[in-house]
């Protein structure tokens, strides 16, 4: 058996998909050394402000006066870029409070920001929401994500583009940094993105300013699906014994095939729906390409998901539960997947 799984193992084609939100995590970091005294000087006043009760109390009191919402201050984690965004953007909500603060607290007024620092924080604010906002929707998983990568990082790009060429901003060099590091990663995700966008009906070849490279990018993956497919093989092989002299000498399947594909491709893009129920909606229409979307849309574009999984497992499977029969802590995990995703009913 272990010869046989061997032999299947060494045919099989394996592609490795970037995630889409480490890719992001690298780039912004890079991005956000340009802006490092600024943030540690931010980071310290945080610390200073959580670590006393006094002056934290005296920051809600300086809130109500100043009509704003109170709201603890956020530290930071060095792993994960943004929680230095949600820091900064927590600092800046409480910018008039803090304020009154450092103009009756003389250590508060030490660490205050200088107008400078206060620049460069909403600067990098600014910046960095739209990568924010693409983080948390990429990193979803109750619904395809991989099919929208090209639009996401296409919106990133342009934007981070616009800021790198913009003289007059001041965080010029932390958008350049980002948007080279993601361009370099890009390089190496384009192919992969190809299909995905295409399967996705809302898309198709229509986010594409040239469509000769990916028509023949996803004609190339149809034919390998085509030639795994045995559902066509019965008709034809009926076909050819019933009524083969009405049958060319030259026809090939592939002929019938394509027009699947092109079928598909000439339908106008839908839209506001979940590409995945289209997709098991038109099965029978499309009975390849259908096959095709199950495998590709079903990649999410970061590895979230699978690490929430994880997560949950390490959970569900401790040093003090630890007798678990395999299949019942797989039934826990799929259950709690159903809870999760609103289907145990």
């Amino acid at each position: 058996m272990a010869s046989a799984f061997e032999d299947d193992f060494l045919t099989l084609t394996f592609s490795h998909y970037r995630c889409a939100a480490h890719v992001l995590n690298l780039g912004v970091k890079k991005g956000l050394k340009s802006a490092d005294d600024s943030i540690a000087k931010a980071r310290k006043l945080i610390n200073t402000i959580k670590k006393s009760t006094r002056i934290s109390n005296s920051l809600q009191t300086f809130c109500g006066l100043k009509k704003i919402k109170y709201l603890k201050l956020i530290l930071d984690t060095e792993i994960r870029w943004n929680s230095t965004f949600y820091m900064l953007k927590r600092l800046k909500e409480l910018e008039p409070a803090l304020t009154l603060l450092a103009a009756d607290n003389e250590l508060v007024k030490s660490l205050y920001p200088s107008d400078e620092d206060w620049s460069t924080i909403k600067n990098t604010i600014l910046l960095l929401e739209p990568l924010e906002k693409a983080t948390v929707y990429l990193s979803a998983s109750s619904y395809p994500t991989i099919g929208e990568i090209r639009l996401v990082y296409s919106g990133i790009q342009s934007h981070l583009e616009r800021f790198k060429n913009d003289n007059d901003f001041k965080q010029k060099e932390m958008a350049t940094s980002i948007f080279e590091k993601i361009d370099e990663y890009w390089a190496i995700m384009d192919k992969y993105s190809i299909t995905s966008a295409i399967l996705d009906p809302r898309n198709k070849l229509s986010i594409f300013t040239d469509e000769l490279e990916p028509r023949q990018h996803i004609q190339n993956i149809y034919k390998i699906y085509k030639e795994r497919s045995s559902s066509f093989r019965p008709l034809l092989e009926t076909r050819q014994t019933e009524s083969n002299e009405f049958i060319p000498t030259d026809f090939s399947i592939t002929e019938s095939e394509k027009s699947e594909l092109d079928r598909y491709l000439a339908l106008p893009n839908e839209e506001e729906i979940e590409p995945l129920l289209w997709w098991h909606a038109h099965a029978n229409e499309f009975p390849i390409i259908s096959d095709m979307a199950r495998d590709f849309l079903s990649i999410q574009a970061t590895s979230v998901a699978l690490e929430q999984a994880f997560s949950v497992a390490g959970n569900t499977i401790t040093k003090t539960r630890n007798r678990l029969h395999p299949e019942t802590a797989r039934a826990c995990l799929c259950v709690k997947s159903w809870i999760t995703n609103n289907l145990a009913n």
